[in-house]
């Protein structure tokens, strides 16, 4: 059974940013406290979250029937990429930096080879490691 799309109410806002003004109606929906609300999800505002569990149960009603194309689709492109890639390795100094990617892993490897010695990888940063005590990981490079 489909349900009935959400509509988001209207608050008019004024905004005046570089002495520009404009109207925002949906400016509510940005909670002030957004940095907190992104180390800890359950500190968004009630009337934020209501809204948006709102429109992930239209987006899952909608999309209901799609489900086992997503993961048919989701495997065929995951299947595409090659997982155990790697960057070329760019000399700095006397050391070789290259990025590489473990079958089955979700993020980067950072590291780097002195001089022509690729068998002595010293791994920088393992991001696979760092995001396993996350529930969402980003590493922004």
């Amino acid at each position: 059974m489909k349900i009935k799309a959400p509509v988001a109410k209207r608050m008019r806002e004024q905004i005046t940013l570089h002495n520009e003004t404009r109207t925002d109606e949906y400016a509510w929906l940005r909670d002030p406290n957004w940095q907190l609300v992104m180390q800890d999800p359950e500190a968004l505002r009630d009337d934020i979250r209501e809204y948006l569990e709102q429109e992930n149960a239209y987006t899952k009603s909608v999309m209901q029937e799609t489900e086992k194309f997503q993961a048919t689709l989701f495997e065929e492109m995951k299947n595409r990429l090659k997982q155990d890639d790697s960057t070329v390795p760019s000399k700095d100094g006397e050391y070789y930096y290259y990025i590489r990617y473990e079958i089955g892993a979700e993020h980067p490897c950072y590291c780097r080879y002195k001089g022509n010695n690729s068998n002595q990888e010293e791994v920088l940063l393992d991001a696979n490691f760092l995001s396993k005590q996350f529930h969402y990981f980003d590493l922004v490079d």
